[in-house]
């Protein structure tokens, strides 16, 4: 499947009323249209459709329930399945078995449709036409970000915490900040130092300024029990202690102290770490997927000078970022004149 292809991911389930109804995730081990691995790591749009089968023995039929407009924003494999994130984006205005009963007059689907797939954007501007769907303003602009623009360099989907410090690094580097970096000075276990930090254009004012104490973190599901949490926090308290003593130098506002943790995915007690460490700080904290800060950058790249750097500070609030923070903070491009 090209990158660049326009999709609408449909979910099926018909396990609770209220299952597409607010946001979380959507595990298929089973029946699952195959290229929906194969998607490029980014943004889409998703429809969330009842259905009915049998539950804890019982029979449940939830097509009358109203489908629900989606973001999803991960697609992982686990074992021999999948497992999709996904952010609850409104009601549509018919029922699913309506919505089903057009599906099914698709040549692949005329004879039943798999409970996770793919709709192709030409598809689904038929449906909508032809169901008079009313589509929410923020589902309906969105367009997934063209992966592709980065290029190989910026491939920071690795376990390699080196070339993933690199490219974090790098990102930074694009969005505007002022990047000192010293994740390479860990090789001596007596440093203590986190994988670098990030300070405002030197053009800021100084009321405006401020600087992160970020920390890079190569895998999945961060903090695992390995990571040992305490010492995490412990760690993250003392580089921004640290460096507020010497932000001076750098000409940035000392009490504008932010930290950021970049990992592959979170797990739920990373922002409880969060609240604790602003606790002891007052530094605001924030909790940065490789996937969204590839948003972010490809926000920058498309948007040029009307990027202002100095807005996302407004992104950290002690847990993890999301696509609608960034979409609420940076505007469309088709909101330029």
């Amino acid at each position: 499947m090209s990158d660049n292809i326009v999709v609408i991911l449909v979910l099926v389930t018909h396990w609770t009323d209220d299952y597409w109804y607010k946001s979380g995730e959507a595990p298929y081990s089973m029946s699952f249209e195959s290229r929906v691995r194969e998607l490029p790591r980014q943004r889409y749009r998703a429809v969330g459709l009842y259905w009915k089968g049998k539950l804890r023995g019982e029979f449940v039929d939830r097509t009358q329930q109203n489908p629900a407009f989606l973001f999803v924003d991960d697609i992982r494999s686990v074992d021999e399945g999948i497992t999709l994130s996904y952010e609850y984006a409104g009601r549509i205005n018919l029922t699913s078995l309506s919505f089903a009963e057009r599906i099914r007059r698709i040549n692949r689907y005329v004879d039943g449709f798999p409970l996770c797939f793919v709709l192709e954007d030409d598809e689904w501007k038929e449906i909508e036409m032809e169901l008079n769907v009313v589509t929410p303003d923020q589902w309906r602009l969105h367009m997934e970000a063209p992966l592709n623009w980065l290029g190989d360099y910026f491939k920071i989907e690795t376990y390699d915490w080196e070339a993933y410090e690199r490219v974090v690094a790098a990102c930074f580097n694009i969005l505007g900040f002022r990047v000192k970096r010293l994740g390479a000075l860990k090789r001596d276990e007596e440093a203590r130092v986190p994988d670098g930090y990030l300070y405002t254009p030197p053009t800021t004012s100084k009321q405006s300024s401020f600087w992160v104490a970020y920390d890079c973190k190569a895998r999945f599901n961060f903090p695992e029990k390995g990571d040992r949490p305490a010492d995490e926090e412990r760690k993250m308290i003392e580089y921004i202690q640290n460096e507020e003593r010497r932000t001076h130098v750098m000409g940035v506002e000392p009490n504008n102290k932010y930290f950021l943790y970049v990992a592959h995915s979170f797990k739920p007690y990373a922002a409880e770490m969060s609240n604790r460490i602003h606790n002891a700080t007052r530094a605001v904290g924030g909790l940065m997927t490789t996937r969204i800060l590839r948003y972010l950058v490809e926000k920058r790249l498309r948007t040029g000078y009307k990027f202002i750097v100095e807005n996302i500070s407004r992104l950290f609030a002690n847990r993890e970022i999301s696509f609608s923070d960034i979409d609420a903070v940076f505007p469309r491009e088709d909101e330029f004149g």
